[in-house]
């Protein structure tokens, strides 16, 4: 049972991390477990909804479109959260008109609001930013829409107003966590970077990268001099704290 309560916990944790982790436009940092498909029952019920509403929100924030309506699709047979229901809908619609399908799109919002508009909840379509506005000015426009134009205003403003915030709360952690990163890397330093982080010695990043071990050498001593890093250990430090992990 302390098992079952500790991976519990640590599952939660991760969402909860993620979520925060999202709203400051630093995807890398979401756990790896939740930028991928995992199978339904792994979690229990309460757990396994958030889990995929944050899985759905970072793949929407990495333009993942088709992998977001996929994830909807399914979490429809699993769920009968009216919450969830409307996340559904507002995610499903943002994404179909990113993907050209303005109808599915118009469709998905009316549906939504439907949802919503007895308990009038309104987050679910606020919390989606420039992509709720962007859908709510063509529905604003759209003469068959049946949806109130009062309603498709008060979302277009306060998606708007979100997002504004959000900016702000990203601008000021860049500026508190990545005061000087004016750092520029090549692509050949990002990826041996990266090799470093996972582990890899300079013969193995040769063997992977198909260059020689004076390549390698030539990149890695660039890349102490850009990070001022002065060990391997300084490089993942700065690295990390500069967000180019």
């Amino acid at each position: 049972l302390e098992a079952l309560d500790y991976s519990a916990r640590f599952v939660t944790f991760d969402i909860v991390r993620a979520w925060y982790y999202i709203l400051l436009g630093q995807m890398p940092r979401v756990a790896d477990w939740l930028k991928q498909r995992f199978v339904a029952g792994s979690f229990p019920p309460e757990v396994e909804g958030y889990a995929i509403r944050c899985q759905a929100q970072y793949l929407l924030e990495i333009r993942d479109y088709h992998a977001v309506l996929a994830i909807s699709d399914g979490w429809k047979v699993i769920t009968s959260s009216l919450l969830s229901r409307i996340s559904t809908k507002a995610m499903g619609a943002v994404c179909r008109y990113a993907l050209k399908d303005r109808d599915g799109a118009l469709k998905d919002l009316e549906e939504g609001y439907e949802l919503a508009l007895d308990n009038n909840i309104v987050m679910p379509f606020i919390n989606l930013g420039k992509d709720m506005r962007t859908l709510t000015a063509v529905a604003i426009r759209d003469k068959q829409s049946v949806i109130p134009q009062a309603w498709l205003e008060q979302i277009n403003r306060r998606a708007a107003t979100h997002e504004k915030r959000r900016n702000l709360v990203q601008a000021a952690y860049k500026k508190l966590h990545h005061p000087g990163n004016n750092v520029s890397l090549s692509r050949r330093e990002t990826q041996m970077l990266q090799d470093l982080y996972h582990g890899l010695s300079r013969s193995e990043i040769a063997m992977s990268r198909g260059v020689s071990i004076n390549t390698v050498k030539l990149t890695l001593n660039n890349l102490y001099g850009k990070l001022g890093a002065q060990s391997l250990s300084d490089v993942i430090r700065i690295a990390s704290e500069k967000g180019l992990l």
